[in-house]
């Protein structure tokens, strides 16, 4: 995990340098100022050797986060943020783990669609028990 720069009341002055985003807000398709971090091959890892195991991890606003996993789990899996506004900024991606013929197959009457939702009327809270709060 690397931090940005911070000022003096712990606010982020200015993002971290190890990756270009000067010319916009948003880091989306940006990759490392030097060339030959790409691929993994990031120097310092701190703790690579014998790191934390977890399923969640807080990336700092203006810096990063570098992950490793074993992705031994044929599918598609999606990684993201849980603010939706953060995944409309890019903060949210889909990972193919496996070929097309390793993903497994939904079994037999599994739903494909979530169907369509009907919203009950407004007035159904007094029929069903619900407290009317108006």
């Amino acid at each position: 995990m690397e931090f940005p720069e911070y000022n003096s009341t712990n606010f982020v002055k200015q993002p971290n340098q190890d990756i270009d985003c000067q010319q916009t807000l948003h880091c989306n398709e940006k990759s490392f100022r030097n060339s030959s971090w790409l691929n993994g091959r990031i120097p310092d890892i701190e703790n690579s050797k014998n790191p934390t195991f977890r399923d969640t991890v807080a990336v700092p606003m203006g810096g990063y986060v570098v992950i490793r996993f074993r992705a031994t789990n044929p599918g598609w899996w999606f990684a993201h943020c849980h603010l939706m506004l953060h995944q409309m900024a890019g903060m949210a991606f889909a990972l193919k783990i496996g070929e097309h013929h390793q993903m497994p197959i939904p079994p037999s009457g599994f739903p494909n669609s979530c169907g369509d939702f009907d919203a009950p009327p407004l007035d159904s809270r007094l029929k069903t028990g619900y407290p009317n709060f108006m």
